[in-house]
C-alpha cells in the first residue's frame, strides 16, 4: 500500500477490505477527516500507532485479520462509536479502552480473551459486546486477590511521587530513567500511576444476562472484597491519587503586602524561574506517534500501485470524499 494514501486528507470514508495486506502505513494519521475506515479480510498483525491522529473516527472495521495487540494511542478516538475486531488473535485489551467515551458496539468474537480491563465499565454508552468463542475465564473467586506484586522498590516509589505530582526533572536526567517515568501506568481504582509493582483483582459482571470477567490492576491494596471496592468509591481520593494541580489565590486580599508568606511565595518563584531553564516538565516525556513526512508534489514516486500514486498526484483522487480499493474475485474486471 503506498505511502501516499496520506495525501488523501479529505477523505471520510476508506474501504480497504479484502486486499491481504500485511501493514496499513503510518501515513494514514495524515487522513484527519476520516469518520469511516475498513480493513477487514486481510492479513494484518498490528495496528499502527498513528491512527490515534484519526480523531473524527466514528466506524473501526478490522475483521477477520490476524491482529494481536491494540496501539495505546486508540484512547485518543474519542468519537469512536463501533469498533469490529471479530476472529483475530487479539488475547488482552489495553486499559486505555475506557478513554472511548462514545463506544456503543464491541465485537470481540472469535478472539482468544480470558479478561477485559475494569476500565471498559467506564463506558456509559457501551450497549453492545460480541464476545462468542471466547475462552473467558468465568472460575473467578470474588473476594479474593488472584496475583499478589512485590513490594515496590526505592526507584518506583521515587518515580510514582514525581509522575502522580508532575514534578518537573531535569534536562541531565539519564535517559533510561526518562523513558522508565514515560512508561507509567494508570491504577484502575484510584488513577494513580504505578511501574513494575501491580495487585491484579479479578470480578465477574453480569451485562445483559451476559457474564464478563474483569481484570483490575491497582498500585496498592485499595480494597479487599467486593464490599471494599463499593465502599471505597465514596471515600475521599487516596494519598495514592493524582495530585490535582494547585495554584496561588488570585486575590489582593489573600496575602497582605510585605507578609511572610508572600516574601515566601516570591522567593520560591525566583527559584523556579532561575531553575527552569534547566528542568523539563514531566508531559514532555509523553511518547507521541510520530508522522512521517509526506512526498513532495512534483517528485516522481515509484509505488506498487504506480496508476493510484499518479492519480493521486494528480489530484484526481484527493478530494474524493468516499474510496474504496477492495478486490474483486477471479475473472472480473473492474
Amino acid at each position: 500500500m503506498s505511502p501516499n494514501i496520506g495525501l488523501l486528507a479529505t477523505t471520510t470514508t476508506l474501504h480497504l477490505c479484502c486486499n491481504s495486506l500485511t501493514e496499513i502505513p503510518l501515513e494514514i494519521g495524515y487522513l484527519r477527516n476520516l469518520t469511516h475506515l475498513h480493513i477487514s479480510n486481510n492479513k494484518l498483525t498490528t495496528l499502527p500507532d498513528t491512527l490515534g491522529y484519526l480523531t473524527k473516527l466514528v466506524e473501526l472495521h478490522a475483521s477477520d485479520n490476524r491482529i494481536t495487540t491494540l496501539p495505546s494511542s486508540i484512547a485518543s478516538l474519542k468519537k469512536l462509536t463501533v469498533l469490529d475486531l471479530k476472529r483475530n488473535e487479539i488475547s488482552a485489551l489495553p486499559s486505555e479502552m475506557g478513554e472511548l467515551k462514545s463506544l456503543v458496539t464491541l465485537e470481540l468474537a472469535d478472539n482468544p480473551i480470558n479478561q477485559l480491563p475494569a476500565e471498559i465499565t467506564r463506558l456509559k454508552f457501551l450497549r453492545k459486546i460480541g464476545l462468542d468463542n471466547c475462552p473467558l475465564d468465568l472460575d473467578v473467586l470474588e473476594d479474593h486477590a488472584d496475583e499478589l506484586a512485590t513490594p515496590p522498590t526505592l526507584r518506583e516509589l521515587a518515580a510514582r511521587v514525581i509522575v502522580r505530582q508532575q514534578l518537573p526533572i531535569l534536562e541531565i536526567t539519564h535517559d533510561h530513567l526518562k523513558h522508565y517515568l514515560a512508561s507509567a501506568q494508570s491504577c484502575t481504582s484510584c488513577a494513580g500511576p504505578y511501574f513494575e509493582s501491580t495487585i491484579i483483582r479479578r470480578r465477574v459482571v453480569t451485562r445483559n444476562e451476559v457474564q464478563i470477567p474483569l481484570e483490575y490492576k491497582l498500585c496498592t491494596r485499595h480494597w479487599e472484597s467486593d464490599h471494599g471496592r463499593v465502599a471505597a468509591m465514596f471515600c475521599p481520593p487516596p494519598e495514592t491519587a493524582p495530585t490535582p494541580p494547585t495554584s496561588l489565590p488570585s486575590s489582593p486580599f489573600s496575602s497582605p503586602p510585605g507578609s511572610p508568606l508572600l516574601e515566601r511565595r516570591r522567593k520560591s518563584s525566583m527559584r523556579a524561574g532561575s531553575l527552569s531553564s534547566s528542568t523539563l516538565p514531566l508531559s514532555s516525556l509523553a511518547k507521541t506517534p510520530i508522522l512521517p513526512s509526506l512526498p513532495p508534489e512534483a517528485s516522481a514516486v515509484e509505488a506498487r500501485g504506480l496508476k493510484t500514486t499518479l492519480l493521486l498526484k494528480r489530484g484526481a483522487l484527493r478530494s474524493s470524499r468516499s474510496l474504496s480499493f477492495i478486490s474483486l474475485p477471479a475473472g472480473r474486471s473492474q
